[in-house]
Order: C-alpha cells, then structure tokens, then sequence
C-alpha cells in the first residue's frame, strides 16, 4: 500500500512539474520577479504559473507549493486524496474554476490553485516576457473575503465601538485636567503622555504585531483599555485622580492603542481582500468619523456635566463591547518566518519603507500635510473668532462641518476612484484640502469658515480613504503592522513640529499669512506628487 501511494503521489508531482516554469514566488508568499510585484499569494493558494518548463527545484511539488507561505500551508495539491487529475489542459485561460477530480483531503479543504490564464502580469525571473496569471479555486468560493462577509462586518462593528469610547475619552481627558487642576503646565504634560507612545512604542508594535496572532493582539489590547479606563473611572469618582495618574493613564491607552490600530489594518487587508479595500477603508474612515469627531465628544459634553467619571465608565464599557465582537472574526496568526531581533524586525520594515518608491511617496505626502494642517489647527480657531468674528460657542460646530465633508468623501472618492484611478482622485482630494485652507485664510466672511472647514473635511478624507487602502496594497503581509506603525509615526511625529512653528510665524506675519502659506505648500505637495502617485 506504501509503494503503491508513492508512485502515485511520484505520477502526480511529474504532471505538475509539467507545468511548473522556474520558481516565481518567494518564501513570503509573493508573486513576481525581480523589479515588479504582481500580487500578494492569498491564504489556501497555491501558484501554477503558464509557463510550460521544468521546475528545477528537486523536491516534489507539493512541498515547493507549501514553501510558497513560508511552510504553513499545507500543499493538498501533491495529495492524490485531494487531486485525482492536474493537467495544463484543466488550467483555462482567462476564468476562475475548480480543477476537475479536486476534494478535500481529510477535514479540511484543498488548497486553491493559481493556474494560467489572463490575470495580473507578471515577470518571471527566468522568462524575458510578461506571462499570465489566474487563481483557480479548489473548494474556496470568492466569498470568503470582502465587506459583505461576517468577518469584516464584526471587525467595523468592533472599530466602531472603540472610536466611540476614544472620541469620549479624548474629549473628557484634557477637559477634566484642565477643569481638575486649573494649570496649564499640567493639562501639556498629559497632553504630551498621551501623544508619546505613538513615537516610542508604536514601531515595536507594529514588529510584534507581525509574529503575534491579530485577533488575540487585538482583543487583549481593547481589554487592556477597557481595564485601564474603568480603573481611571474609578479614581476620578473617588477624588483620587491627580496629574500623574492622568498622565500614566494617557500613556498606557495610546500605547495599547499603537498595538490595536496595526492588528486592525493587518485584519482588515485579510477579511476585505484586495478588491474591496477602498470600500474597507472608506467604511472604516466613516465608522471613525462619527465616533471619533461626532458622536464620542457629543456624550462627553452630555456626561462630563453629570459626572466626569462617567465618561471614563462609557469608554470601558464601550471597549469591552468592541472586545466581545471579536468573538466572531477568526484567529489570524502573523506571517512565519525566521527568528529574528525586534530591533532587526523593526529596521526591516523601516528600510522596506525607504526603498519602496511608491509607498516612500504616499507616507512622506501623509507627514508633510500633517505638519501643515496641525499648524493652521494652532492658529485656526483664534483667526476665526478675531477675524472671522465667529461666536466663540459655534467654533466647535466647524469640526462638525469637517466630519461631515469627511463622510461624504468616503462614498464619492471610492467611485470616482473606480473611474478616474485612485492617484488621480488622491492628487485631486489633495488640491481640495489646499482649496479649503486657502478659502478659510482668503474670504474674510464668517460663513466662509464652516464651507472651509467642509472643503478640507472632503479632500482630507478621500485622500485619506484611497491612501490606506494604496499603502495596504502595497505592503506585503509580514510587513503590514511595522509599515502601518512607521506611517502613524511619521504622521505623530511631524504634527507637534507643525504646532512649534505656527505660532512664532503668525507672531512674525499675522496667522492668515500661516493659513495661506500652508494652502500653497500643500497645493505645491500635490502637484510635486502627482507623477508618482498616478504612476
């Protein structure tokens, strides 16, 4: 019985070597040759590229299929269980079909294949032309990804939780510091707690993220908060809450916060897929929004005149309601490969980052406008109310107008982007967000404000929308939390400069000129940018 399986597990591995040209994938699980990437190897793939030529690695093709996702999937192809035939002939062009014969071996399902046919190019190492690709589905229907499936619908339920206990806590935090201690000394040194993490531990994150399980990482890090923010609850009820506690408070959420934000984007790659990361992120930007920016600090003004500890309590409870969710999002485990530092892991992704010229693009975009607008955002609400002569109580109502322009983006900008190409639509949303900033700081009327406002609210937010979902595009798998983690830190990073330097130029200028020269130079950023990003 044992020779007789051999021979036949032997008969199958030369009919898929038949097929099988020089290896075009490596052991992280892409496709591609050397200069162009076309496609990540989804999970419970396998790759039969078109190009007929014998594979010269020795050992049998059910093994090289399982190196293909650095030794983790199990390769059912070379199972004579699972494939009773595999031929070229059964690999059409063009269409995405089951291999006749294919079943699952054991409990568990046969391993998709990708097979030729028209799909994305591709440029072999060992061929000097583009061939083609196509995944050919063994026991896997396309519905396993996207944002209609149950997995991505708890993980936005989830995301939509936590922002609305962040956009609570955000609010209450400064407020009762500044309320509690009457000191502004005090109210900068939380301020500057809570925002630190994001430049000291968000990169280690990112690293650890990439080995550890992303449901797990996710679920401990929204337990973590809840647990913390019910403690900070609790010492504020009881008059126990000073400036230390506040501070070491602030920095242990945006910490844990750092590990939540990468496993959230690693998932939502996973669960949306390819096609559907526009959808994904303009669905998640939207979820943010409205618990961030409206919804969140509407019941902290509504609670904190009650009783500020109750905000804090709505923030725990609103946290354990996004851990409870997760219980129906699968357990991902992060990308195998080999033992190494978490320094070197860190400075992996670092210099992925730097070399990859379209990703290097979108990142440096992101932190030069985030040192912009967080200048005007120093200068705005005061040019507002002394130029403008906007009522002092209805400056909060111009973040609502952003918020809301945001909100539209993520619709429009996902269809003109299905038209027009993303680069296209982020250079447009770009010279949008340039307009608003200029309107705000050129029409000296005080309706003017709110339409500013909204202006920059819709290009932020398409640009926003389709830069996630680019950089995620772009990024393999293994690198996912580390290049989320180093795009966060750059955006972080650049934004407490942008504050140092608004108001020293607005004491030398006026703060129009700051607002006008930010509009030119964010115009300037996105024509600079546009060869490349529509490229």
């Amino acid at each position: 019985m044992g020779r007789a399986r051999r021979l036949a597990r032997e008969r199958i591995s030369r009919r898929l070597a038949a097929v099988l040209p020089p290896a075009t994938a490596d052991q992280r699980g892409w496709l591609g040759g050397p200069g162009r990437v076309a496609r990540r190897v989804l999970p419970r793939e396998v790759r039969l590229p078109g190009r007929a030529g014998v594979h010269p690695d020795p050992r049998p093709a059910s093994r090289r299929a399982g190196l293909l996702h650095g030794g983790r999937a199990r390769a059912d192809v070379g199972d004579p269980r699972a494939v009773r035939r595999c031929g070229a002939a059964q690999l059409r062009a063009g269409r995405r079909r089951a291999v006749p014969g294919a079943r699952p071996a054991g409990p568990r399902r046969a391993t998709p294949v990708v097979g030729a046919g028209a799909g994305a190019a591709l440029a072999g190492p060992r061929h000097g032309r583009v061939s083609r690709e196509v995944v050919v589905p063994v026991g896997l229907d396309d519905s396993a990804v996207g944002v209609h499936t149950r997995p991505f619908r708890c993980l936005l339920g989830a995301w939509a939780f936590s922002s609305v206990g962040d956009g609570v806590r955000s609010a209450a935090l400064p407020l009762f510091t500044a309320v509690s201690t009457r000191d502004p000394v005090a109210v900068s040194v939380v301020a500057a707690a809570t925002v630190l993490p994001w430049l000291l531990v968000a990169l280690p994150a990112g690293a650890m993220v990439d080995r550890w399980r992303l449901r797990n990482t996710l679920a401990v890090a929204h337990v973590f908060r809840s647990a913390v923010t019910l403690v900070l609850a609790g010492l504020i009820f009881a008059d126990g809450a000073g400036v230390v506690v506040l501070a070491i408070c602030g920095f242990l959420l945006s910490s844990a916060e750092t590990f939540a934000d990468s496993a959230s984007q690693s998932l939502l790659v996973s669960f949306a897929g390819p096609a559907d990361l526009e959808r994904a992120n303009g669905r998640l930007v939207s979820v943010e929004t409205v618990g961030v920016q409206i919804a969140g600090p509407l019941a902290a003004a509504a609670l904190f005149a009650w009783d500020p500890a109750l905000c804090f309590a709505i923030d725990a409870i609103a946290l354990g309601c996004a851990a409870v969710l997760l219980i129906g999002v699968p357990s991902r485990a992060g990308a195998a490969r080999e033992r190494s530092s978490l320094r070197a892991d860190v400075l992996a992704g670092l210099r992925f980052l730097v070399r990859h010229r379209a990703l290097r693009t979108i990142v440096g975009v992101v932190g030069l406008t985030a040192l912009l607008t967080s200048g005007i955002n120093v200068v705005a609400f005061l040019y507002a109310i002394e130029s403008l002569a906007v009522p002092a109580a209805a400056v909060p109502t111009l973040l609502v107008c952003t918020a809301l322009g945001t909100l539209l983006a993520t619709h429009v900008a996902v269809r003109l982007s299905n038209r027009l190409g993303s680069g296209t639509v982020m250079v447009g949303g770009l010279l949008v967000l340039a307009a608003g900033i200029g309107v705000l700081g050129a029409v000296q009327v005080a309706g003017a404000a709110w339409l500013a406002y909204f202006v920059m609210g819709f290009g932020a937010g398409s640009w926003n929308v389709l830069s996630a979902a680019n950089r995620q595009r772009l990024t393999p798998g293994p690198m996912m939390g580390r290049v989320t983690s180093a795009h966060r830190v750059l955006a972080w990073g650049l934004m407490p400069l942008g504050a140092a330097l608004a108001g020293p130029i607005a004491d030398a200028t006026s703060m129009r000129t700051v607002i006008i020269g930010a509009a030119v130079l964010t115009a300037a950023i996105a024509l600079a940018a546009a060869p490349r990003l529509r490229g």
